[in-house]
């Protein structure tokens, strides 16, 4: 168990996840909330999380050579670019997944079931 990682995160340039499953992985959601470009495989809900091309990239899963590629990619682009793609990330992670829209999500579920059931 670690205390620091918002500490690691904010030190960090980007974020990399190269899982060969996954739910919907709440470190892609911390990492985005921290501002961090994102690297991850293609598996489960991580392209819900990872725009490609606008938060950061996919890549299939099991291929250690296309991750180590879009690593390096990732690391080749300037500094203001992994920047963008970081804010562009937390924009996302904010929109959709703070608890206020999550909350407001819910209700409007639970508003839409009574409506449909009488």
């Amino acid at each position: 168990m670690r205390k620091d990682i918002p500490a690691l995160m904010n030190a960090a340039d980007a974020f990399v996840m190269s899982s060969a499953w996954e739910g919907l992985p709440m470190v892609l959601l911390e990492a985005s909330a921290s501002g961090l470009p994102l690297v991850a495989t293609d598996v489960g809900g991580n392209n819900e999380i990872v725009l490609q091309n606008k938060t950061g990239f996919l890549v299939p899963s099991k291929n250690p050579s296309a991750l180590s590629k879009t690593m390096s990619k990732m690391m080749d682009l300037q500094t203001y670019e992994r920047q963008r793609f970081g804010q562009d990330a937390r924009k996302y992670i904010e929109s959709h997944y703070s608890l206020e829209q999550v909350v407001n999500d819910w209700e409007d579920l639970y508003r839409n079931l009574i409506q449909s059931h009488g």
